[in-house]
């Protein structure tokens, strides 16, 4: 428990918005006749859209009365800063917005997951963070969980994710699962089928790798990245960057074609642990990213490295009312260690290896165990 510390499917589908607990930031695909670019004003979150077929990913929202992460107040005892020490000030941005706001679209993706037909799987759309120039995503368990239900219930081919860049976002690439955590699986095995789904960020992770493009060929260019930042240093009043993919206002056409990224500079006003004093997860204020679709979103430090990425969202009235919580990089690869054994490095250097192992020997139990919550066994 947290502590605080201070397309393709049929256009017909219809997708549900997850809302969590620390709500789910993941979308389903709204297919309507809306075409709302939501790019650059804050607007307020929206539920579940009674005239939409498709979903997105929404970001999980956190309950406001039940929380489950502990604030850590200053002073912060971190790796680097002993609990007698004074808080740092946090550092100033080093490079320019402009220049982080433009690496940071570069390496962001859209994850779309889609079925082939009508039943109790809805489509997704998520964001994720290319964090690796041989092609490895970082984004939440929460959507990287629909590649676990590739042959759902013996169907071939039942859902197919695509990796999507640019704004408006497009097809870009194909991928597969290099590891989901098993922890976030057992206890969320129910997530997909939730009408009101919740979620803290624990374990809340997984990658992903770029195995080709969509039309079959290879990649043959290093892919543009973010390096991965796994300091402790995510200070209360530090500059962060959020960019991700928002889809909370449109309908599953404008996702489809006119789905933009948005990016927006904040600063850390909470951190919090799922443990004692390690930095697990932080709190930003809303901006226009506290959408759904939002979830796997990047957030990036002054110096240009991925600090963390969008999990959850408190609930509120309005945008204004909420604020987005984020997973820390430094957790996931703690986190990482406990459940594997392994790094996020020892995954950027082998992520084949990896991805070979993990979906022989792990992954199909997990499939197993969403197989049976989704269809009721």
């Amino acid at each position: 428990m947290l502590k605080t510390i201070g397309v393709t499917i049929l256009l017909l589908i219809s997708v549900a918005l997850g809302v969590a607990s620390y709500a789910i930031l993941s979308m389903p695909l709204v297919v309507s006749t809306q075409n709302v670019a939501v790019n650059s004003t804050n607007t307020t979150d929206s539920t579940y859209p009674s005239n939409s077929t498709v979903a997105t990913t929404t970001k999980q929202k956190t309950p406001e009365k039940s929380v489950v992460a502990k604030k850590i107040a200053a002073p912060v005892k971190t790796e680097q800063t002993p609990a007698t020490q004074a808080t740092p000030v946090p550092a100033v941005p080093q490079i320019p917005f402009e220049q982080l706001n433009v690496t940071a679209r570069k390496a962001l993706v859209n994850i779309l997951c889609s079925t082939q037909s009508g039943g109790p799987l809805s489509p997704i759309s998520g964001s994720g963070v290319i964090i690796s120039d041989n092609g490895v995503i970082l984004t939440n368990a929460h959507i990287a969980q629909y590649f676990l239900l590739r042959d759902f219930n013996g169907q071939k081919d039942a859902v197919e994710c695509l990796i999507r860049t640019g704004s408006p976002a497009y097809n870009t690439y194909s991928a597969e699962l290099v590891y989901i955590s098993p922890t976030w699986i057992a206890d969320n095995k129910t997530v997909l089928t939730d009408q009101n789904p919740k979620g803290t960020g624990e374990h809340d992770y997984a990658f992903l790798r770029i195995t080709g493009k969509v039309d079959g060929s290879p990649v043959t260019d290093r892919v543009p990245y973010l390096p991965v930042s796994l300091s402790e240093n995510n200070i209360v009043g530090t500059y962060e960057l959020l960019a991700s993919y928002p889809a909370g206002f449109l309908g599953g056409q404008s996702i489809l074609q006119n789905l933009f990224q948005s990016s927006a500079i904040t600063t850390i006003q909470e951190v919090y642990t799922f443990g004692s004093d390690t930095i697990d997860l932080v709190s930003v204020p809303s901006t226009v990213v506290s959408q759904k679709g939002s979830s796997g979103g990047a957030v990036v430090n002054g110096f240009g490295t991925l600090t963390g990425i969008i999990s959850t969202e408190t609930e509120g009235a309005t945008t204004g009312d909420r604020d987005l919580r984020a997973i820390t990089a430094s957790y996931i690869n703690r986190d990482l260690k406990a459940e594997s054994g392994s790094s996020i490095a020892d995954i950027l250097a082998f992520p084949a290896q990896y991805t070979q192992n993990f979906n022989t020997t792990i992954a199909p139990k997990l499939s197993e165990i969403l197989t049976n919550a989704i269809l009721k066994k």
